[in-house]
């Protein structure tokens, strides 16, 4: 399976655990039977496109995310091109000298005064210190600023992988077997955000958290079987959960935990 392809099944996985419907209601919902949502969601057969708005709308979801993942599946969106070689450039034709007619000499009391020059080498000189210490201080200004970690009441910088002090308070909000992974949805109230957390993790296997319509993923790796997720930043009452997208997938009965609220208030 390609990667567009695995993205789509990813997608449609997300929108169906937010549901929270099993293949069968699915049928019921959207006019596709049972056995063609399986084979949808295993990525056995690419659905249509009519089957991929009807399960955004019934997760309440803008559908604008999983037609792109589908277009790009199907191959209805071309990669771009790749610019042409630049060939080797000719030579450029020597500039013509400027044609600055020269000064002629003043005559002053039978003397000959020489012309004007041009400015002195000390006024360009400094013009070009005080450009360059200019310069200097306009790029080293920004990397004066110090980082300081998220405090409380605050939200940590969302896509990143889970500080320390997100990582203190974190509550394991659900968690679930998927495949041959466990897998479990954490929340930081200090840091406001949330992110999967999976052991046993395979090379290959990518595991993704979502809040509502936004997702964050990372792929496994054959150097540590235990991963954690980007995070992302959540409000009290959002639907957040996490889903594994298996690189060999087995006999499983859910790809997704299953969408869970965020409390509204912190203990």
């Amino acid at each position: 399976m390609d990667r567009d392809r695995r993205r789509l099944v990813t997608e449609l996985r997300c929108l169906r655990a937010r549901t929270g419907l099993s293949y069968a209601r699915l049928g019921c919902r959207t006019g596709y039977s049972r056995s063609s949502w399986e084979r949808f969601l295993n990525g056995k057969q690419l659905p249509p496109r009519s089957a991929v708005e009807a399960l955004a709308r019934l997760a309440g979801a803008d559908p604008a995310p999983a037609v792109r993942c589908w277009e790009l599946a199907n191959g209805r969106i071309a990669a771009p091109a790749p610019a042409p070689a630049a060939g080797p450039r000719p030579p450029a034709a020597p500039a013509p000298p400027p044609s600055v007619p020269p000064t002629p000499p003043t005559v002053s009391r039978g003397r000959l005064r020489p012309p004007r020059t041009a400015p002195s080498s000390w006024l360009v000189l400094l013009a070009a210190v005080l450009l360059v210490t200019v310069t200097a201080v306009l790029y080293a200004a920004p990397g004066t600023a110090t980082h300081r970690p998220a405090t409380s009441g605050h939200r940590a910088p969302a896509g990143g992988l889970p500080p320390a002090e997100c990582g203190a308070d974190a509550a394991v909000l659900h968690a679930a077997w998927i495949g041959h992974a466990r897998v479990q949805v954490r929340h930081s109230p200090t840091c406001r955000t949330v992110w999967a957390h999976a052991e046993r993790l395979l090379e290959g296997d990518v595991l993704t958290v979502f809040n509502g319509g936004h997702r964050a993923d990372t792929t496994g790796l054959p150097t540590a079987s235990s991963h954690d997720s980007p995070m992302l930043p959540v409000d009290p009452g959002d639907a957040v959960g996490a889903c594994l997208d298996l690189l060999h997938p087995a006999v499983a009965d859910r790809t997704c935990t299953g969408a869970v609220r965020i409390p509204d208030r912190h203990p």
